[in-house]
């Protein structure tokens, strides 16, 4: 089976229809595929073909949107990169790419051309490449396929519905697969993505409020801080779904939601499934910790040692086992209770340990680091550190903090850094992290 790229779909199909509205201006499907068009055009004049990886850097706007979709038509896979990663950070990842073409800001810099006849697509062609945190620390780089994100597309229209008229506030960094789908969900479902530049709590908080937005997706700590920019009262009633996923949602957040009766509907998803696994309906505040049922056509399971493995047309190659802990009820309800692994997650960003341990041994007087994850009712979850100098040196957390901003993304930087004589061990001689929580 071959398919055309979504948006030359969706411009086929409804080209009248507004698909992306960012700062005040909209964007028809048939706008937004004449630019995709143009830049397409460039692309190839540049040597892009089919397979090939694009790196798209640059901020959120309707140029990138038609950047994603000028490479769909030419069958490139996209490689979205975070546009405010610390330098050392974007370039390691950019040389692990290794990308045909990366195209910067606006993408000024792609050259003349007409572009080419479209290239129809394989539901097991990957369209994306993700970078996401593994076990290691270094970032892993997955493949999505265009048949997952259109099931994932059809999964989400079947658990929330989706409506023509509807306005989905995309306000989640697009190198994530979270803001990514409400992009691609939009071209294959015909409703109008609200693109915003950057996550604004109260800008946010004034949309939300208009009465013209039907959906957003948020991390638990994105809604805490869009309730507390705003009355405690019900959001108007257009708003029907606030997708919440990322991260696990605190309880007293639930609490709050169930109080003024939100229409959050919590989700539990991962990179490698293209988003949703498992959704609650919207408004859906019953008691209890699941994460509802799996969208249609995957099932979940957990082995003997309660790690959940997704199996379906989400998955990749049709089975996934993820690094997540928990157990599927009778009912079919998904509980998901933690990390298999070491990864924090802290409002929808994986941070692995390893890569902050590794920012700090390499200043000159610390000997040892270790750092670990404390609960935060904000952000789910919040590295902090403990060190031990290196003999006669006098340097303060503080100033290691300053240290990691220099070398890490701000998400990353411990919240403290804890000077210690030594730290405390097993009777193995391996670190007592327990202990180290229990501090």
């Amino acid at each position: 089976m071959r398919l055309s790229s979504p948006l030359a779909s969706a411009a086929r199909s409804f080209p009248e229809r507004t698909l992306l509205e960012f700062e005040g201006a909209t964007h028809t499907a048939a706008s937004l595929f004449a630019e995709s068009q143009r830049l397409a055009g460039g692309l190839a004049a540049a040597g892009v073909g089919p397979g090939d990886v694009v790196a798209l850097l640059g901020e959120p706007s309707p140029s990138w949107v038609a950047q994603l979709h000028a490479a769909w038509w030419l069958g490139a896979v996209v490689a979205p990169v975070a546009p405010r990663a610390a330098e050392a950070e974007r370039d390691a990842l950019l040389r692990r790419l290794n990308p045909r073409w990366i195209v910067h800001e606006r993408g000024l810099a792609l050259p003349e051309g007409d572009p080419p006849p479209e290239r129809l697509w394989g539901l097991d062609e990957p369209a994306l490449l993700l970078a996401s945190s593994g076990s290691t620390g270094a970032p892993k780089l997955l493949p999505l396929t265009l048949g997952q994100l259109l099931f994932s597309a059809f999964g989400s229209a079947s658990r929330l519905g989706h409506l023509p008229e509807d306005r989905w506030l995309c306000c989640l960094p697009l190198h994530h697969v979270g803001g990514l789908s409400v992009l691609i969900r939009s071209a294959v479902l015909g409703f109008t993505a609200l693109l915003h530049p950057r996550f604004d709590a109260a800008r946010v908080a004034q949309e939300l409020d208009s009465g013209l937005v039907s959906l957003v997706s948020f991390v638990p700590a994105m809604l805490s801080e869009v309730l507390d920019q705003r009355p405690e009262a019900p959001f108007p009633r257009r708003l029907r779904v606030i997708l919440l996923g990322g991260a696990p949602c605190p309880a007293p957040l639930r609490e709050r939601a169930r109080a003024l009766n939100l229409p959050i509907s919590v989700t539990w998803g991962m990179t490698e499934t293209a988003s949703q696994v498992a959704t609650r309906a919207p408004g859906d505040h019953r008691q209890g910790g699941d994460v509802g049922w799996p969208l249609p056509f995957n099932e979940v399971s957990a082995d003997a040692d309660g790690v959940l493995t997704v199996r379906g047309v989400l998955a990749p190659g049709g089975e996934h086992r993820t690094n997540d802990t928990g157990r599927v009820e009778e009912t079919g309800r998904v509980v998901v209770s933690g990390r298999a692994d070491l990864v924090l997650i802290s409002g929808g960003e994986n941070i692995h340990p390893g890569e902050i341990e590794a920012a700090l041994l390499a200043h000159p007087e610390v000997a040892e680091a270790v750092v670990i994850g404390r609960p935060d009712a904000r952000w789910g979850e919040r590295p902090v550190a403990f060190v031990t100098l290196r003999a006669e040196a006098t340097v303060v957390g503080d100033t290691l903090r300053a240290w990691c901003r220099q070398r890490l993304s701000a998400f990353k930087v411990p919240d403290r850094v804890t000077v210690l004589d030594g730290l405390p061990r097993t009777a193995l001689g391996k670190v007592d992290r327990g202990a180290l929580s229990r501090m």
